[in-house]
């Protein structure tokens, strides 16, 4: 039996993943992760732990280290699925304002 694949938009793929940190919007909390694959609309994450995540459903997933004026680019995230060591992620509106630099050296 195939599976069928709902998504709304097409995804690139990274062979070896693609390193990445998730913030909490408030800060309050920091992980690595890798991107496994990603579109417009979500992506799939990849930990190496995920226990430590049950509790989470929404959070930012930081893109770039730094950005112009020390801006980092993120999305905001809502957790969809996990599976074993996987999390597939829906993108959200940006309602927060970016994370500058100097606000998140606190979480180093």
């Amino acid at each position: 039996m195939m599976i069928q694949d709902k998504r709304q938009k097409p995804r690139v793929r990274f062979s070896n993943g693609m390193k990445v940190q998730i913030v909490a919007s408030d800060g309050a909390w920091q992980h690595s992760c890798e991107i496994i694959d990603i579109s417009e609309t979500g992506a799939k994450l990849w930990f190496s732990n995920l226990l430590e995540m049950a509790e989470i459903e929404e959070f930012l997933l930081l893109l770039s280290s730094n950005g112009a004026a020390g801006v980092r680019a993120y999305r905001r995230c809502k957790v969809r699925w996990r599976m074993s060591n996987e999390m597939g992620v829906e993108f959200l509106p940006k309602e927060l304002p970016p994370i500058s630099r100097h606000s998140s050296d606190s979480l180093k």
